[in-house]
């Protein structure tokens, strides 16, 4: 059998064995197709086959980490028992030094003339490089290129989460804060937009210091961030926009470029149920009163 990483062939002889238990165990053994793969695999990861944990991708009947025999247990023991069927599994390896192999397991049984099964055929294919390109893309759906922030996307799923919330809590306020960095037009046009680009990666990691683990730090759009408080009224959230001032303007922008720029921001704020009653009302709100201080020169 022709064998390489992308696609592994199995063929798994069971001459003659009546019990799953007996059909695993023989497909698992040294000298069978299937368990050479096997150990071939769990080489690939760094651990011998018979220390190789397996981690589901897809819930395995609720179970946590897995050995190898296990996961070809479950996923043949119904087929192996109905004598048809067809086994369609996908699971990861977790390598000794951490990170994880991802792996497809298509298989059915081989009846024969006496009803029983005396072989298993499929393939085991490594498609770590599509799950990894899937998580990437994912990623990318959500998340702002520049600054890694959620983007405008993710932030209003975060906040209608935080909505439902307090919908269940009367006791839960959840806060918006929208905050621009003021004249931020001229960093591009005297210092060029690679420059601009830095400093908006620069003010996002200042702004994310000012969260807490449960508040969402998103880029809003251009030189626009956003903060979601989810349990902070009005007074409390009015603090945290002070505080994203007073370390934006105290931040020593574009050292790496030989600078010392020091900006300031305008931040607007709004709060359920004062001001807005669903999402895209607390976010308008927020983005008003931002544009309202902006006027103001505050």
């Amino acid at each position: 059998v022709g064998v390489d990483r992308r696609h592994r062939a199995v063929v798994a002889s069971v001459h003659g064995l009546q019990h799953v238990e007996g059909l695993l165990a023989a497909a698992l053994a040294e000298d069978d197709a299937l368990g050479a793969h096997a150990q071939r695999v769990a080489h690939q990861v760094g651990e011998r086959e018979r220390e190789a944990h397996l981690v589901g991708v897809e819930p395995l009947r609720g179970r946590g980490d897995l050995h190898l025999h296990a996961l070809l247990g479950q996923a043949g023991e119904g087929v192996l028992e109905q004598r048809r069927g067809r086994i369609n599994q996908e699971f990861r390896l977790r390598a000794a030094d951490g990170h994880y192999l991802c792996y497809r397991l298509r298989a059915r049984p081989v009846v024969g003339l006496d009803g029983e099964v005396i072989r298993v055929v499929g393939t085991l294919t490594d498609i770590t490089d599509d799950r990894n390109a899937q998580e990437r893309l994912l990623h990318d759906s959500v998340r702002d290129n520049l600054t890694g922030l959620p983007n405008r996307e993710l932030l209003f799923d975060r906040l209608e989460a935080a909505l439902v919330f307090a919908r269940m809590d009367q006791g839960v306020r959840p806060t918006v804060l929208v905050i621009d960095i003021d004249r931020f037009k001229q960093i591009n046009d005297t210092h060029g937009h690679q420059a601009g680009s830095r400093a908006l990666v620069e003010a996002a990691e200042v702004i994310r210091r000012c969260a807490r683990e449960t508040d969402v730090v998103a880029r809003f759009g251009g030189d626009e961030f956003a903060l979601i408080l989810p349990d902070t009224g009005s007074e409390g959230a009015a603090a945290v926009g002070d505080r994203v001032r007073e370390r934006l303007s105290v931040h020593p922008f574009l050292q790496g470029n030989g600078l010392d720029l020091r900006l300031t921001a305008s931040v607007g704020v709004a709060t359920l149920p004062d001001v807005a009653a669903s999402a895209e009302e607390l976010v308008r709100a927020a983005d008003m009163a931002m544009y309202q201080v902006k006027d103001s020169g505050k």
